[in-house]
């Protein structure tokens, strides 16, 4: 199971930070071939990060962290027109609210993927920078 990591600076007076990335996700060929391919709509693959903090009292902090993700799926149990899998755009969002102190690491969500079974974990840690 692959894993990736962000890191994203936050300033605890409630404004929001956000990671944005995206890339076209599947190629379709023109009229001619493969050559001159285009991104299929609506295909593109993305990672949204938004994140939120402010201070508490006795060294804690409120955390509101946003993550959605895209990713393609390969299914080899439902082929269309007769392909030998299918491939689909599988989505992943999840918001949670937090509250951390300095060092510590919490996982705030786990979902299991209705197709294949495979888990979805988002954790955060919190380092505070004097």
């Amino acid at each position: 199971m692959a894993s990736e990591s962000y890191e994203l600076s936050v300033r605890t007076d409630s404004n929001k930070a956000s990671v944005r990335m995206s890339t076209p996700a599947v190629l379709v060929p023109n009229a001619g071939g493969v050559a001159g391919a285009q991104p299929a709509p609506g295909s593109t693959l993305f990672t949204n990060i938004d994140c939120s903090a402010s201070n508490l009292d006795n060294g804690r902090f409120a955390v509101t962290v946003t993550i959605e993700d895209s990713s393609i799926y390969e299914d080899s149990r439902y082929p269309a027109n007769g392909s030998k899998t299918d491939k689909s755009l599988r989505m992943f969002r999840t918001t949670n609210a937090l509250v951390l102190r300095d060092g510590q690491t919490t996982e705030f969500t786990a979902a299991t993927d209705k197709v294949n079974g495979e888990v979805i974990k988002a954790g955060v840690t919190l380092t505070v920078v004097k």
